[in-house]
């Protein structure tokens, strides 16, 4: 399953995405998309961040990156989550929390954390 987060306080990651152009936006979909396929071993990547146990991922394209969760059941089955999309150097706001565009604990203990805390519940 590949989705996308969404929560009318916190924003929309798909949004998100396909602000930061189509050709990245489509490079990020086919990542995900070659992740959740087993084509790209998911085990074989770096976590950005964990959240109660669930590791996210960042996929990196110049100055622009998405940041996505990967779940794996007792079955094998593969769940990828685009949790969030932003440029280096852009400032962010979701809910009450921000990123400067620069620091990255900042990200990670702000949006990601409050984005995380509502969709792994």
């Amino acid at each position: 399953m590949l989705v996308s987060f969404e929560d009318p306080q916190l924003g929309d990651a798909a949004d998100e995405l396909e602000q930061l152009g189509h050709d990245f936006a489509c490079e990020v979909l086919l990542y995900l998309q070659k992740i959740h396929s087993g084509a790209v071993d998911a085990r074989d990547l770096s976590p950005f961040y964990t959240y109660r146990g669930i590791e996210m991922f960042q996929a990196v394209g110049a100055t622009k990156f998405a940041i996505f969760a990967i779940e794996i059941d007792d079955d094998g089955d593969v769940a990828v989550t685009l949790m969030l999309a932003a440029e280096h150097g852009v400032p962010m706001y979701a809910g009450g929390s921000s990123w400067n565009g620069n620091d990255y604990s900042a990200l990670k203990t702000g949006i990601l954390n409050a984005r995380a805390s509502v969709w792994f519940v």
